[in-house]
Parts: C-alpha cells; sequence; structure tokens
C-alpha cells in the first residue's frame, strides 16, 4: 500500500530486498521536481520510507519504475515535456496546438473569436465581448483594497466574488 512506512530502529539497508531512490533520484527519474515526488505520496501513488542512518527518504525503484510506466514519458533534463496530448491541447516538438491548430496562426485572430473556437469549434469574427462599465469599475476598485503582492489568481477570485 502507498503511503509512509518507516523502517524499524537497527533496521540496515541490506535488510530490504529492494534498491531504493533518493528523492532527487526519483524526481529525475520522474522527470518532476522533488515537490511533486511528496504530492504522489500524499496521494497514495509512492510509498516514502525513512533513510535509517540519513536524512530524507528514500523510494522503492520498482516501485517508481511502475509509477514512471502509468504516468507517461519522462521529461527533459531540462524540464520541458517532450510531449502532451489532451482533447483541446497538444504540445510536441515545441510547439502548442489548439484543436490541432499551431497557436501561432491563431494570433493574427481576435481573442473573442480563439474563444469562440475553443468553445464551439468554430473559428469565426465574433463580436468583441462587452463589459459594462459598472462591473469594470467595481472590479478596479476590489483590486485596488489587496496588496500589491497579491497574485492574479486570488485578484480574479476576487473580483469574482465581488461581482
Amino acid at each position: 500500500m502507498a503511503g509512509r512506512s518507516t523502517v524499524p530502529e537497527g533496521g540496515s539497508e541490506q535488510d530490504y530486498p529492494h534498491d531504493y531512490l533518493t528523492t532527487a533520484q526519483t524526481a529525475q527519474r520522474l522527470g518532476v521536481k522533488p515537490e511533486t515526488v511528496y504530492a504522489y505520496v500524499s496521494r497514495g501513488l509512492l510509498t516514502s520510507e525513512r533513510a535509517v542512518r540519513r536524512r530524507g527518504s528514500r523510494f522503492a525503484t520498482a516501485e517508481v519504475e511502475a509509477l514512471a510506466k502509468r504516468i507517461g514519458g519522462r521529461r527533459d533534463p531540462n524540464g520541458s515535456i517532450e510531449r502532451i496530448h489532451t482533447h483541446l491541447t497538444l504540445l510536441a516538438d515545441d510547439h502548442l496546438y489548439y484543436r490541432g491548430r499551431d497557436v501561432a496562426e491563431l494570433v493574427d485572430h481576435r481573442l473573442e473569436s480563439v474563444a469562440h473556437w475553443l468553445w464551439r469549434a468554430e473559428l469565426v469574427d465574433v463580436a468583441p465581448f462587452e463589459v459594462s462599465p459598472d462591473l469594470t469599475d467595481l472590479a478596479r476598485r476590489t483590486v485596488a483594497l489587496l496588496p500589491d503582492s497579491a497574485r492574479l489568481t486570488d485578484r480574479i477570485r476576487m473580483i469574482v466574488a465581488a461581482a
């Protein structure tokens, strides 16, 4: 069962039949950050064990390899993703595609037209989105109340809540 277990006091590396990887090695093998490795542990996708004579965690190589097969290909060492494909998005060969169109083509269209195309799979000229002046004023007043350090996502949440 995935989760966290502790190696008993007095146990040695030889007491355990598995080969183990450090957190850094596990992250490198999976092509993720160490924080993501611990997220996998918290979600029950990996089991971590406390290393006996040193700080940190270790992970059974066989379990890491099994997870690597389940989650798909590795990322390049520089952190870029080789290929992502969803029903809407494809990231391949350093190009981003939405519904089969290269994003480089879409920049020539208005935002509203691209949004319509993403939602309805129909790329047509549509009228600009209209926002009421009252709503714009409310959004500006709401953002003015937030600290400069507020993240964009937090600003958007506050504007939506105020509206």
